[in-house]
This record gives C-alpha cells, sequence and structure tokens, in this order.
C-alpha cells in the first residue's frame, strides 16, 4: 500500500511538472491568418533592443495589423500557384545565394574590420587638403516645437540652464538617440531662407526663438561659424575618416579572402563559349 502511494506521488509529480513546463512554453498567440500564427515573442523579436522602451502599444498593433495584410497577400500568392513559377524559383535561389554569401562575408571579413585610432590620425595628416571648407559654415543646436508657446517654454528653461541635449532628451527620445538637435556643420546655402536670413545676425552662444516655419516653432543657439577655405578639424572628420579606412581594409580583405578561396578549388573558365553569341547580336545589329 505505501508503495503504491510513492509511485503515485511520484506520477502526481510528473503530471504536475509536464503541465508547468507546457504552460510556460505555450506561445501567446497575437495572430492568426489560417495556419499562419504571430506571437508575442516573434513581434519583440522584431523590435531592436535599444528602441524596446520607446515602442509603443499603437505602433506593435500596427505592427500586427501590418503582419495580417502581408500574410493573407503572401496565402494567396501561394494558392495561385506563383510559387511554383520557375522564374520565382530562380529569384528565391539567387536571393538565397546572395544572402549565405552576405552572411559568410559578415563573418569572415566583419570580425577583423578595426580601425585603430593611430591610423586616423595618419590618414587626417595625410589628407587635410581633402578635409578643406569650399563654403562658409555655421553649427546650431534646435529644437521645433508645435506651437509658440511651446517653443517659449521651452526658451526660457534653457535661460534657466537646460541644455538642448536634457531637453531633447525629455521631450523627443528618438531625436535624443542620434544628436538630432545639434546640425553639425552645414553651409548657409543648404539652410532654409528663414533659418539663414535669422543664423546671419546671431553671435555665437546667442539664443533665438521662437521662429515661426512651415516645419514649426524653432528654438535655435548659435553654436559656431567657419568661413570657406578652413580645415575641418579632426573631431568634425573622424567617423567619415574611419568609413573610408574600413571601406579600404575591407576591399583587401574580400579580395585576399576570395583568393585563398580560389586556391582551394578546381576552377575552369571557357570564355570561348560566349563567342557565338557576341558574334550573333554583332550580326543582329548590321542587320537592322
Amino acid at each position: 500500500m505505501k508503495k503504491q502511494q510513492v509511485i503515485l506521488g511520484f506520477i502526481l509529480i510528473g503530471v504536475i511538472w509536464i503541465s508547468c513546463h507546457n504552460s510556460k512554453e505555450t506561445p501567446q498567440i497575437v495572430a492568426r491568418v489560417g495556419n499562419a500564427v504571430l506571437t508575442r515573442e516573434m513581434v519583440e523579436r522584431e523590435i531592436p533592443k535599444d528602441l524596446s522602451t520607446m515602442i509603443t502599444q499603437d505602433k506593435k498593433r500596427s505592427f500586427v495589423r501590418r503582419w495580417i495584410d502581408s500574410e493573407v497577400l503572401y496565402q494567396e500568392a501561394l494558392r495561385r500557384g506563383l510559387g511554383q513559377s520557375p522564374e520565382i524559383q530562380r529569384e528565391l535561389e539567387k536571393l538565397q545565394k546572395d544572402l549565405l554569401i552576405s552572411k559568410l562575408l559578415d563573418q569572415e571579413i566583419s570580425s577583423e574590420l578595426q580601425v585603430s585610432e593611430q591610423e586616423i590620425i595618419d590618414y587626417y595628416e595625410q589628407n587635410k587638403d581633402s578635409f578643406i571648407r569650399d563654403d562658409d559654415e555655421v553649427r546650431f543646436e534646435f529644437l521645433i516645437l508645435d506651437s509658440k508657446k511651446e517653443a517659449i517654454a521651452v526658451k526660457n528653461e534653457i535661460r534657466k540652464g537646460k541644455t538642448f541635449e536634457q531637453l531633447a532628451t525629455e521631450k523627443f527620445p528618438l531625436l535624443a538617440k542620434d544628436r538630432g538637435w545639434d546640425s553639425g556643420y552645414v553651409k548657409y546655402t543648404d539652410l532654409m531662407f528663414e533659418l539663414r536670413r535669422i543664423i546671419k545676425r546671431l553671435s555665437v552662444k546667442q539664443l533665438y526663438g521662437p521662429l515661426k516655419t512651415e516645419l514649426g516653432y524653432y528654438v535655435i543657439r548659435l553654436v559656431d561659424r567657419q568661413p570657406r577655405g578652413s580645415v575641418r578639424s579632426l573631431k568634425e572628420v573622424r567617423s567619415e575618416i574611419e568609413s573610408r579606412l574600413k571601406v579600404e581594409k575591407q576591399r583587401e580583405l574580400y579580395h585576399r579572402f576570395l583568393l585563398s578561396l580560389k586556391a582551394k578549388r578546381k576552377i575552369q573558365m571557357n570564355l570561348s563559349a560566349l563567342e557565338d553569341t557576341l558574334v550573333d547580336s554583332t550580326i543582329v545589329k548590321e542587320r537592322e
């Protein structure tokens, strides 16, 4: 009797464990189209981690609706047999090949793609002529508000000591993420007329606003001016130099990697097989 109770106890523990385990494994289904399902996990997987706190419920709902629309169209395409089309099969094969090649190169080359600070400095010193300004430039901080009242309130906060960065972080987190409140150095000629007219009159560090434009009400602070013919500082062009050096290294690593792969494989090429085609096309052109 005691032995049977022990066995029954183990069975009950097993059932409870299985039910708990299954409850954890059961995905939360957000949407379904036919047999296709969209789970909560799949939705969250589509959101970049650094933006997860900024994505609202409305944006998630919009994603779900777009998924439903896409799935409905996809299933209809399959129902019509478009997936069996030789042309589609060739396109899918090409896409798969391109994707695998991209992943291979990313795996093989990107891990080695490092640029040192000294390389950046050396490039800058050796290529200063390519960083000379060809026009007068200006840099300013700014925020664009929906109403004059909001713009005045923001201007007052700046006067009390808050920075454009702090206010952008509070009011426009996505803008702050990419320093969207900082214009960087821009040519006067690239500015809209209203901004160009006001900024030309401002002194460095002067605060101005609200300035009404078709985009909204600007609050501006002039940071710096640089004349035509001046050389951009290393800080200004650092990311540009890093990108240039990475492209050069990427090209070098790519050719080195490709040559190493070719050396391991038997490769044959018969370009004469193309000659008939080339001759035929020439004849056709002459006849026309």
